[in-house]
């Protein structure tokens, strides 16, 4: 619902000659409502809307998406990048070649998708692509589970659309920033009295969007102008900060280019690996389990595997935080030390292979 109502209201404005940041608060909420409304009638022959609760969800889901579309559009209108792509799906877009990974013995792996959000920003000479994939869930960004093959759709989204907007461009294409956005009804847990403006800011900062960011001037002011001209300034809209002195601070969001391409490269030969081994049949039941849960929770195919730790022969695959713990919402310093070690663990493991 959340995905089809964004969709249509993005290309609402875009077919109109409009912007997010250009729409006053009236405006966007008409044109939302219209958009939100024209995807809940394709959900009207479904069980949800099969009693009196239709009009109390429907009202409730529209308050959320309009306000995470509120914050969302506080979050462009900070920097200069452009929501240009939505809903796009990879056929048609990239090129057959650019999805096709060999995957040995003359075999091929074709990769689709469905990307939510390509944002565009222009810097020197280059152009820079930031990925946005909207979430209802808890999905944060592990580079254990990067690691372990299990995370890898906003990583195959960048190089999907980096290679596709280079044969639109003669300029440079350039990662800017990958993104997970969680369209959630925020909760904000004081024991304090708060006024509006200081729970809007705790609101803001709660949804702010979980990723990777290339460690480039451009991109960084991209996503928050004031990133490039004030001093001791927290971003609410990404997990980056300046210092005293106007540096930008420490943060795990943050990737060096090159390391950045290591990853990406990483993200191909992963996909070519896993393609081979499922066309090599290997098909084993051996479901992923973290520290946090595993692969089965929400697994709709239980009745079919009959996966029981308590039979022998029934195991999980044990993803070890190895790389360090996984990711969480401190600074980004649980993330970064994971996203370092996983570019460290990449570089060691090409070496070896040479």
């Amino acid at each position: 619902l959340y995905h089809g109502a964004l969709e249509k209201y993005a290309r609402g404005l875009k077919d109109a000659g409009l912007t997010w940041d250009s729409l006053s608060e009236a405006d966007m909420q008409a044109r939302l409502l219209e958009s939100f409304r024209a995807e809940l009638g394709s959900f009207s022959d479904t069980e949800i809307f099969a009693d009196a609760r239709e009009e109390h969800f429907s009202r409730q889901a529209f308050s959320n998406l309009l306000f995470n579309t509120g914050i969302m559009t506080e979050q462009i209108r900070a920097g200069s990048f452009v929501p240009a792509y939505f809903e796009q799906e990879l056929t048609g877009f990239s090129d057959p070649s650019d999805m096709t990974v060999p995957i040995g013995d003359g075999r091929t792996l074709s990769l689709t998708g469905k990307i939510d959000r390509i944002d565009i920003a222009s810097g020197a000479g280059a152009c820079y692509v930031k990925i946005i994939d909207y979430k209802t869930g808890k999905n944060r960004l592990d580079p254990t589970k990067i690691y372990a093959g299990i995370q890898l759709q906003l990583l195959v989204y960048l190089n999907a659309a980096i290679d596709a907007l280079g044969r639109r461009t003669d300029r440079k294409v350039l990662p800017g920033a990958v993104f997970y956005y969680h369209i959630k009804d925020s909760r904000i847990d004081e024991t304090t009295p708060l006024t509006d403006l200081q729970l809007h800011d705790l609101l803001e900062k709660d949804l702010r969007p979980s990723g990777i960011v290339l460690d480039d001037s451009a991109v960084i002011s991209a996503l928050d102008a004031k990133l490039s001209t004030e001093s001791g300034y927290y971003s609410p809209f990404v997990s980056i900060n300046t210092k005293k002195d106007g540096s930008i601070g420490a943060s795990g969001s943050l990737l060096e280019e090159d390391s950045f391409n290591e990853l990406r490269l990483f993200t191909r030969d992963k996909a070519a690996s896993l393609g081979n081994s499922i066309a090599s049949g290997i098909t084993d039941i051996n479901p992923y389990r973290t520290k946090n849960g595993s692969a089965c929770k929400y697994c709709v195919y239980k009745g079919v595997c009959h996966f029981d730790t308590r039979l022998r022969g029934f195991y999980y695959r044990d993803i070890a935080d190895s790389l360090s713990d996984s990711a969480a919402d401190d600074g980004g310093r649980k993330q970064g030390a994971s996203l370092k070690a996983l570019i460290a663990r990449i570089v060691a493991e090409k070496e070896e292979k040479k």
